[in-house]
């Protein structure tokens, strides 16, 4: 197998395990064989991509219920995404402090804090990221039941400088 097949066999593995998470997205929760209808691919292939995303916790299992338009056999497992391990964490920040949150896959806040400014503080890069790390901390020890995935959406008002690496408040 030359590197380009492998690269390529890759990709494809990596393609189809994001299709089947957008089916699942879409659904909310579906069967291996709605799955296998929506994204064209084989029922068996979908079995083994999908039994990878639960091992990495990025699926799970519920209930076997019969499926619409089922006649015959044993109901089917429905696959859901996991939406106590698929938060993220949210910022926004603001002249008077920040707003933190948990955001699920659906954009649904799951959880949130309003935390002002210290009068004390000033708006400035060296005195602003301590504080602000120092209260995100906080937050996910308050949240420990919650595991979020390990990105934080930022949101900041004003225009963001990027060659100086500030943002311009408004």
């Amino acid at each position: 197998m030359t590197d380009m097949q492998k690269v390529d066999r890759e990709w494809m593995h990596r393609n189809n395990q994001k299709l089947i998470l957008k089916a699942v997205l879409e659904e909310k929760e579906c069967s291996k064989a709605q799955i296998a209808a929506r994204t064209g691919m084989s029922v068996v292939s979908v079995g083994r991509i999908t039994d990878e995303l639960i091992a990495m916790g990025l699926l799970r299992e519920t209930g076997g219920e019969a499926v619409p338009g089922q006649k015959a056999g044993r109901p089917a497992k429905r696959l859901a995404l996991p939406l106590e391990r698929l938060q993220c964490v949210c910022v926004a920040l603001e002249l008077q402090g920040i707003h933190l949150g948990l955001v699920d896959p659906y954009g649904t806040l799951r959880n949130r804090t309003w935390i002002p400014f210290p009068k004390e503080t000033p708006l400035i890069q060296e005195e602003v990221m301590p504080w602000l790390a120092r209260n995100l901390e906080q937050f996910f020890r308050e949240n420990r039941k919650v595991r979020p995935l390990r990105w934080i959406g930022m949101v900041v008002q004003g225009i963001v400088d990027a060659r100086r690496g500030e943002v311009v408040l408004t």
